[in-house]
C-alpha cells in the first residue's frame, strides 16, 4: 500500500485564498535525495488559521505548508515519511505517478500517501497546487495507514 483516500471535507476555496494571499513567500527547497538536487516550491504562510483547524483534524502532525509545482521527475523525498496532500489546483489533470510498480493516482479526496517510495508526476502546462499536512517523520506510512484503518488517525 502506498497511498489511501482519506474521507475528510474540507473547504478548498479558503485554502486557495490563503495560497493566493501569502504566494509572494513562497520559497524553493531542493530535496537532495538520489544525489541530484530537485526545486520544489514550497509556501508556510504566517497567518493560516484554516490551515490549523485542519491540522487539528489529525494526530502525529508535524507541519502543513502549500506545494507547487509543474511536474516532478521520479524521487523520493529525503525527509517526509507521509502526507495528507489535498489538490488545490490541476487544471490539466496530471497524476501523482508512483514508479515499480507504476501507478496513477488522481486526488479525488484527501489522500495520504508514503513519500519514502519512488514517485513524481509529468509535466503540466500549468502550475498544480496542493496543501500537503505532513505528518511526524519518525513514523512509517505503514503505521499510519493502520491507524487510519482503525481510526486513531482522525482526532
Amino acid at each position: 500500500m502506498r497511498w489511501t483516500s482519506i474521507d475528510l471535507e474540507f473547504d478548498k476555496d479558503k485554502l486557495l485564498n490563503i495560497f493566493n494571499l501569502n504566494k509572494k513567500d513562497a520559497r524553493v527547497y531542493y530535496n537532495q535525495n538520489e544525489g541530484k538536487p530537485q526545486p520544489i516550491t514550497l509556501l508556510n504562510p504566517k497567518e493560516k488559521d484554516y490551515c490549523k483547524e485542519l491540522e487539528r483534524k489529525f494526530k502525529y502532525v508535524r507541519d502543513s505548508y502549500y506545494l507547487t509545482s509543474s511536474g516532478y521527475a521520479p524521487h523520493v523525498d529525503d525527509r517526509r515519511q507521509c502526507v495528507i496532500s489535498f489538490e488545490l489546483k490541476n487544471d490539466h489533470q496530471v497524476p501523482l505517478k508512483f514508479y515499480d510498480p507504476n501507478e496513477e493516482v488522481f486526488h479525488t479526496t484527501p489522500i495520504m500517501w508514503n513519500t519514502t517510495v519512488l514517485h513524481g508526476s509529468e509535466s503540466s502546462p500549468s502550475e498544480r497546487i496542493f496543501f500537503q499536512i505532513e505528518l511526524e517523520d519518525d513514523k512509517t506510512f505503514d503505521f499510519y495507514f493502520r491507524k487510519y484503518i482503525e481510526n486513531e488517525l482522525l482526532v
